[in-house]
């Protein structure tokens, strides 16, 4: 047993919402409170989540009051700081850049001299105006930082050529502070049906056995969105629909372009053959998932894609576009069990037909036999031990580096920020030290009482 961490994750959105990265932080802690080391999360609060509340496993969660706003990093601090000091935290594990209290509090952990780390969690963008801006602002909030996780090598690529202005066909490992650990499921929750580990023939069991699918169900589940492709979706299911009567399709998620698919639904009186969940739990995707037969995943820019695991892990035929870090996960999967390809319309649905006809040909045996194997490479692969394992490996290497000068991060930014805006984060850095001197003096760490219950063995 290595030493023993105290880790606070900090991200702007967690339970009770849902989505990959709140699944990502939940399963990870989970996994590194049972290596005994001690992980707590601060987060926004919510409506109906405030103040401190327990999880499974202790996992102890802060619902601190944000300011909605762009960080301004001075609001916060007295709060986070009072945390981090009670809480005896010696890590601070931010998660997506996107994301301000994590922003914040990395600028908070190297003024306290403690150790920083952040998870990228997206790809972005290199030439639109929003992208521009964002990439030079967080190029200098970005030298604070001592490591950076990433849950593929496409999203090490993409935040290289942001940051680094490096080019794509560089040396692997002439970054070290650059991490790639991919992301997990939970392979207990998210499994085939109890039939396919059944090694009964049916087919000698069965009076008339139904060797060969006859009703095909296809599963969406995502969130509604312009990124996730959806404006795809009624031109492949319209081309579907006019070849094959026995299809049907099931619809999961929430979003800003559901109306679209309702709308298409409507206009063709599609409502026997497309049936729209909306927002699903967590808890409950997989019973959607084991409906369905083949799972479509229609995404313009990916950095990973939990959801196409998932769909395999439960025994789905996977159609995906091949963007970002999906081509990464798919080449650990069946062969016969997915199918990538252009994120376009025709390429889509000709890639949907193969996979409906590979589905109507197969012997349900074979299908079975298939699934099974799936499920069982996922599981060998994608483990949240694992990732934990090398999470843990991560912060013993920041833990033996020494902390950052403030004067070093100031030069670095000036010299690599070749832009007005590093003057400007000079300036705030500036500010927020004298904040940071302030709050020493008018609450010394001293005389902040340090939490005596230990809380990973404290559950609910």
């Amino acid at each position: 047993m290595g030493k023993r961490y105290n880790i606070a994750m900090f991200t702007d959105s967690f339970y009770p919402k849902m989505g990959g990265i709140e699944v990502h932080i939940f399963s990870l802690a989970q996994c590194l409170l049972k290596l005994k080391h001690k992980v707590i999360v601060i987060t926004r609060q919510l409506e109906k989540c405030y103040g401190v509340r327990y999880m499974e496993g202790g996992l102890k969660v802060y619902y601190i009051p944000t300011l909605t706003v762009f960080p301004d990093f001075f609001s916060s601090f007295p709060l986070i700081r009072y945390i981090l000091i009670q809480e005896k935290i010696n890590i601070i594990h931010a998660h997506s850049e996107m994301y301000h209290i994590g922003m914040e509090a990395v600028a908070y952990g190297n003024l306290m001299k403690i150790h920083t780390i952040i998870t990228l969690h997206s790809l972005f963008g290199l030439s639109t105006e929003k992208t521009i801006l964002f990439n030079y602002f967080f190029s200098a909030i970005h030298r604070s930082y001592c490591h950076y996780i990433c849950v593929s090598n496409s999203t090490k690529i993409n935040f290289l050529m942001r940051y680094q202005k490096v080019e794509i066909n560089d040396e692997p490992g002439k970054y070290t502070n650059i991490s790639v650990i991919p992301n997990a499921i939970c392979t207990n929750l998210f499994k085939p049906l109890k039939c396919v580990f059944d090694k009964t023939d049916y087919s000698t069991k069965m009076s008339k056995p139904l060797i060969y699918k006859k009703m095909i169900t296809i599963v969406i589940v995502t969130r509604l969105e312009y990124r996730k492709g959806i404006m795809l979706i009624p031109g492949i299911l319209k081309r579907l629909f006019h070849k094959y009567s026995n299809v049907n399709v099931i619809i999961g998620g929430s979003g800003s372009k559901r109306i679209y698919l309702e709308e298409f639904r409507e206009k063709f009186d599609l409502h026997d053959k497309i049936n729209i969940l909306g927002g699903i739990r967590n808890e409950f995707v997989r019973d959607v998932l084991v409906k369905g037969d083949i799972f479509l995943n229609t995404s313009l820019t990916e950095s990973f894609c939990i959801a196409i695991l998932e769909a395999a892990a439960c025994g789905l035929y996977v159609v995906s576009t091949n963007v970002g870090g999906i081509p990464e996960v798919a080449q650990n999967l069946n062969k016969d069990m997915i199918k990538l390809t252009e994120p376009s319309v025709c390429s889509l649905t000709e890639s949907l037909f193969e996979a409906i006809d590979f589905i109507r040909t197969t012997p349900t045996n074979i299908l079975s036999k298939l699934k099974k194997e799936q499920y069982l490479s996922i599981k060998s692969i994608y483990n949240w031990n694992w990732v934990a394992e090398e999470t843990c490996k991560i912060y013993q290497k920041i833990s033996l580096r020494k902390h950052r000068d403030k004067r070093y991060i100031l030069r670095g930014v000036y010299q690599h920020v070749h832009h007005p805006i590093n003057l400007l984060f000079i300036v705030y850095s500036f500010v927020m030290w004298l904040w940071f001197i302030v709050l020493q003096f008018l609450f010394p760490m001293d005389k902040i009482e340090s939490c005596d219950i230990d809380d990973s063995n404290y559950e609910i």
